[in-house]
């Protein structure tokens, strides 16, 4: 399995439904198709996070990959509606003035309760 040809890649956790729901809104509004998307049980998700120094397991986050960058939790998410263009860039112009403790404090109950806002997704 090759590393994807695309510099920007989002690798998500494809047993969590609001995971996959959010990566299917993401992937009509992704008009450019610039973004690739990787679940992060896979092989190829693998390889990437362990050449950044990330390990699968310890991981509950997003990751957002730019060339040799990487963004977790709620900056990979403004990372990612930027990089979207649009009036999404303004939500990142926006939001990216509240402090990351706070966005990280957000998205890390967001995410401590991903299965419970919407049932886990076994494909």
């Amino acid at each position: 399995m090759g590393m994807p040809s695309q510099t920007t890649v989002l690798i998500f956790d494809e047993w969590c439904g609001f995971c996959v729901r959010g990566i299917h809104f993401l992937s009509q509004k992704d008009k450019s198709g610039r973004i690739r998307f990787l679940a992060s049980q896979s092989e190829e998700a693998q390889h990437l996070l362990n050449k950044h120094g990330l390990v699968f397991n310890d991981l509950n986050s997003l990751v957002y990959v730019q060339s040799d960058r990487y963004y977790l939790k709620s900056t990979a998410v403004l990372h990612l509606v930027k990089d979207l263009g649009g009036y999404w860039s303004w939500v990142f112009v926006i939001m990216i003035l509240v402090p990351r403790y706070v966005r990280d404090c957000v998205y890390d109950y967001i995410a401590r309760h991903r299965y419970c806002i919407m049932k886990p997704n076994h494909t």
